[in-house]
């Protein structure tokens, strides 16, 4: 009911049940698929495009929500109230999205990684396999016995570190193709191992110049004229010198990607870097315009002194020249364009490394590890987006129960066509959610089934 001293117009397509219901339905669905998706510790190509188009369509609507609030706001007019409640869903939306990018970055230090490594390890085999082919280039001429040892030995040196990798899951993205690679070197000293016996030699070396040319591209690490020049000068002080090529090796495994990963990323997904920027400048320039202008915004302004905003830990009225004064610092950082996902995900990293720090103080852990290559960071991203949400969701609630007195519930609670159509935008990222539901059973009874089938086997 609302107060005999003033009263808000109603205006259920803002803060209507089913508008609220359905930001933080999307608010949850947002943390259900990364929670999948980082179960194997492995964000995957696919699942970052599954993110992807999950995080699309939430932020899509929360635009469309701005969009109808500045149109009130400079039409038919919108209270302060409604826009403090369109701000608050909108700071959902936004850490919504926030999360997409830290699980991107994630994936895309992970992946630069990866395909750094497999580069190295194609040169190193394009080096190590020319070498032999030098060694072999007559072929009436014995096989030098000696370098073709050191050669075996380094093939052997590599295929067990790859075993380990694979077994340690470093590099669980590109499982299959190192095994491949594997197999290869396998056979490559197999054959080798019998030429350096006395063993007719001809199969080592149509196998030595058939897989020369397999391995790399099975990397993905095409070699060009230039580098296969550089690789054969290379090969060639190999042979002359009877130098291990172990060192090269030594450089890939422990080899750590340089800078540029975010600038990477902010390439790669500029269709959802745009958006989610555009939707922080939208929202942060209708925030900044709400509290800049509080004493002349919109309609009902004789309700601004009986207006509360809850902080969860206070009820603080609009009128608090502090609350006024720290909205406005944090919506002119946010109109920042671009900066302002960086300043934000920076703020996320900062906090975790914190949290990180804390538990290391207590537990005092062997050794030292970048807050992004924990291996929890995946989840502590999901927690803390999780926090950050609960709180807006909170304090949305709260504002509303603490501003009753001063609005029509009845007519606020109204169902509109705008509730309806929120309600239905929730089915897009649900039906997304589910299809990842499926995969992950899918992919866990084929887990199962195969190791009954190696018990059995057993």
């Amino acid at each position: 009911m609302s107060s005999s001293i003033c009263a808000i117009t109603p205006n259920p397509d803002i803060s209507g049940i089913g508008v609220r219901t359905s930001i933080y339905a999307q608010a949850v669905l947002t943390l259900i698929q990364p929670l999948l998706a980082s179960l194997d510790g492995h964000i995957s190509a696919d699942e970052l495009v599954g993110l992807h188009e999950l995080y699309l369509g939430i932020l899509l609507p929360g635009c469309a929500l701005l969009f109808s609030a500045l149109i009130q706001a400079r039409t038919f007019g919108l209270s302060v109230y409604h826009a403090i409640i369109v701000l608050n869903l909108s700071w959902i939306n936004n850490t919504s999205a926030l999360i997409f990018f830290e699980f991107a970055l994630i994936a895309q230090l992970k992946l630069d990684k990866e395909r750094d490594f497999r580069r190295t390890l194609g040169d190193t085999l394009v080096l190590l396999y020319d070498s032999l082919d030098l060694l072999m280039k007559d072929q009436s001429t014995p096989i030098d016995s000696q370098v073709l040892k050191v050669a075996m030995d380094r093939a052997g040196t590599i295929k067990s570190s790859l075993e380990m990798a694979i077994e340690e899951k470093k590099w669980e993205g590109s499982k299959e193709i190192l095994e491949s690679v594997i197999q290869g070197l396998q056979l490559l000293r197999l054959y080798g191992n019998g030429s350096m016996a006395g063993v007719e030699a001809k199969e080592f070396r149509d196998l030595v110049k058939k897989d020369k040319f397999r391995l790399p591209k099975v990397l993905g690490t095409p070699i060009t004229r230039t580098r296969r020049r550089k690789v054969n000068r290379l090969a060639k002080a190999l042979i002359l010198a009877r130098t291990s090529i172990g060192n090269k090796y030594a450089q890939v495994v422990n080899r750590v990607p340089g800078g540029g990963q975010v600038l990477a990323l902010l390439q790669r997904d500029w269709i959802m870097v745009g958006l989610a920027s555009a939707h922080l400048i939208l929202f942060a320039g209708f925030g900044a315009w709400l509290w800049f202008k509080i004493d002349d915004f919109g309609i009902n302004r004789e309700c601004q002194p009986f207006t509360h905003v809850s902080l969860v830990v206070a009820n603080v009225p609009v009128t608090s020249n502090g609350l006024r004064i720290l909205f406005i610092i944090i919506y002119i950082i946010s109109l920042l364009p671009v900066l302002n996902i960086v300043v934000f995900g920076g703020l996320e990293v900062g906090v975790i490394y914190g949290f990180q720090r804390f538990i290391s103080l207590i537990y005092k852990p062997k050794g030292s590890t970048s807050p992004l290559h924990s291996p929890y960071i995946l989840y502590q991203f999901i927690f803390l987006t999780f926090i950050v949400q609960a709180y807006f969701i909170t304090s949305t609630e709260l504002t509303i129960k603490n501003n009753e007195h001063i609005i029509d519930q009845n007519q606020e609670e109204d169902w509109t066509f705008g509730q309806t159509l929120a309600v239905a935008l929730t089915i897009i990222p649900l039906i997304q959610v589910i299809k990842e539901i499926r995969k992950n059973l899918e992919r866990w009874l084929e887990t199962e089934e195969n190791a009954e089938e190696e018990d059995t086997n057993e």
